[in-house]
């Protein structure tokens, strides 16, 4: 006998692992199992989940690139997300199975963690959307107390080097 498992358009994309059972007319075999299992490999896709910024202090900016990847050629209508004042989308209007979208973060908010979800609209329709979640800490604006705390810093080393260096010095003539 041959057999044709299908899944329904609406099974979601990743992995499955599932078992169908026949039933049958003979007495020694009444059910025979089959497993199934695949991987359903979604019309639209990004390279990551997750888009992981880290610690940015206030007031600076980071960027990260992203893959968003189709079946079949495609235009990224839209980028979005609830908060597009600190996240900023640059990709291009080509029709294409791979685009590289750059991802901009502006550490405009107060101190605090950002977990952002990004949604990505094509010209596939409706249901070939995709997204990922963009995650940063803002860390508190800090400013030195002395605008000399670099140089400062610097300086007791340069300092002791220079000592060292007319230390050997004065021994070698010695």
């Amino acid at each position: 006998y041959d057999l044709l498992v299908r899944l329904k358009d609406t099974a979601p994309a990743g992995y499955f692992n599932d078992q169908l059972v026949l039933v049958t007319n003979d007495e020694e075999n009444p059910r025979i199992p089959i497993y199934v299992s695949g991987r359903i490999v979604p019309q639209i896709s990004v390279s990551q989940d997750s888009v992981l910024f880290g610690d940015v202090p206030h007031g600076q900016q980071v960027s990260k690139r992203i893959i968003v990847r189709g079946k079949t050629p495609f235009k990224i209508l839209s980028i979005q997300c609830g908060n597009e004042d600190c996240f900023q989308f640059k990709t291009d209007t080509d029709s294409k199975t791979m685009h590289i979208v750059e991802v901009v973060f502006n550490a405009k908010k107060d101190a605090g963690t950002i977990k952002e979800p990004v949604h990505i609209a094509t010209d596939l329709g409706d249901k070939f959307q995709t997204g990922f979640t963009a995650f940063a800490t803002v860390l508190p604006a800090t400013a030195p107390a002395n605008g000399n705390v670099p140089a400062a810093t610097n300086a007791p080393a340069a300092g002791a080097a220079a000592n060292n260096a007319g230390t050997a010095g004065t021994r070698s003539e010695e």
